[in-house]
């Protein structure tokens, strides 16, 4: 794994939930894989360990995972009848993550399948009525790279899996997908059951990022509006988000990758965009580049398309002139034009009308479009055939933590 990934997310999680007066409490709920078994430092590389340093000092990451235990109450071993359950409902948790379901694919647990979905309701039943009234996440269990111990990835597809889902729609959950995470990767799984420090690496990244998401969607939008306005990104500059900006994306991607944008802004400081040549500029290997274009690159309303890119962020800024741009959530559009090259990053959409919105750029202002927007740039406005344009082309924090899964 880089240093750059890890200094990334440490840049996010020392301002994440600036306004929380306590640490955001999260109990990791677990059998042996939660534990950190087979993991000669445990303390320091299980997976909530990895979890609690991504998440930073914002955030109370506690280990609750107990080697061997079942989530169901008839297993040889089950969860709930542990002190340690009792705990982990003490600790009184803002975000709990159960992971539980491995040790119940064993032949004497499983006999008793047709009690797990009450179980598991039961488990979560009992996080929902404290008083902390935690946010509940579901992990389908990681993979299991052969049948050891009894435990059986057949099961955990066929049988836990469909439990899972099952209960998450009943008690609407965010489900966190370690299985597919996890696969195809033996190499992390020396006894093809836990995970080695490298795959548990990787189970924190993905629960990091389903935390990450879901706590700026629910909890940032205010806040991230008044970030935006203070223009503490804008290094010293008079430079303006244009008011289709969503704060809440910029926010997000700033305080992950805050060394990326930076770089942005300081270029743009120290560069005059009305002068400064013509060409395309590397400002960090192929994470930060800028090209500067001018002439009659702005076309007719029906000459441009719909476009989308998933591993960059695009700000454009016109030095001169004036440009129209269209954008559209991308989740909203059902019609494809052209599917997503990843070699090229770009797909092409048609949305619906009613889901577009049209802005027009000029000098001062920027316009931000994150993987998450379908946009349609270089219409022309009227009286503007030519204008001179600075795009830069910004790594997503989301393919940075995807990256960070991937290593």
């Amino acid at each position: 794994m880089s240093k750059t990934l890890f200094l990334s997310l440490f840049l996010l999680a020392a301002s994440f939930i600036q306004a929380a007066v306590s640490p955001v409490r999260v109990a990791c709920v677990g059998n042996s894989i939660t534990y950190g078994a087979g993991i000669k430092d445990r303390a320091k590389d299980s997976y909530p360990a990895v979890l609690g340093r991504l998440l930073g000092d914002q955030f109370q990451v506690k280990n609750f995972g107990f080697s061997a235990r079942t989530l169901l109450n008839k297993g040889d071993h089950p969860y709930m009848k542990e002190k340690m359950f009792q705990d982990a409902l003490t600790f009184q948790p803002d975000i709990v993550i159960i992971k539980m379901g491995t040790n119940d694919t064993k032949p004497g647990n499983w006999q008793y399948q047709s009690e797990f979905k009450q179980d598991l309701t039961t488990m979560v039943s009992s996080f929902q009525a404290l008083t902390s009234h935690p946010r509940v996440y579901l992990c389908y269990p990681a993979t299991a790279y052969t049948i050891q111990w009894g435990i059986n990835d057949s099961i955990i597809v066929h049988g836990v899996i469909p439990y899972i889902n099952d209960v998450a729609r009943e008690k609407k959950l965010s489900i966190i997908d370690l299985h597919q995470a996890t696969a195809g990767m033996p190499e992390n799984f020396p006894d093809k059951i836990h995970p080695n420090p490298a795959g548990a690496r990787v189970m924190a990244a993905v629960v990091c990022q389903a935390i990450l998401k879901d706590t700026m969607l629910a909890n940032e939008c205010k806040q991230a509006k008044q970030w935006l306005k203070s223009r503490i990104w804008a290094n010293g500059m008079k430079l303006k988000a244009a008011a289709s900006v969503n704060a809440v994306e910029f926010q997000r991607e700033y305080r992950i990758n805050k060394v990326y944008w930076d770089k942005v802004f300081t270029w743009l400081r120290d560069n005059d965009p009305q002068t400064v040549a013509i060409g395309k500029y590397v400002l960090d290997s192929d994470n930060v580049t800028v090209t500067v274009t001018e002439g009659p690159s702005v076309r007719a309303f029906d000459q441009t398309k719909w476009e989308d890119h998933q591993t960059y962020v695009d700000l454009q800024y016109i030095a001169k002139g004036k440009e129209k741009m269209g954008v559209a959530p991308l989740a909203k559009i059902k019609q494809t034009v052209t599917p997503y090259n990843a070699k090229k990053d770009v797909g092409f959409y048609k949305p619906e009308e009613a889901d577009c919105r049209y802005v027009v750029d000029r000098p001062g202002t920027f316009l931000l479009f994150f993987p998450s927007d379908a946009h349609r740039p270089n219409i022309q406005v009227n009286g503007y055939s030519s204008v001179r344009k600075i795009v830069f082309k910004v790594r997503s924090c989301w393919d940075v933590l995807a990256t960070l899964r991937q290593e």
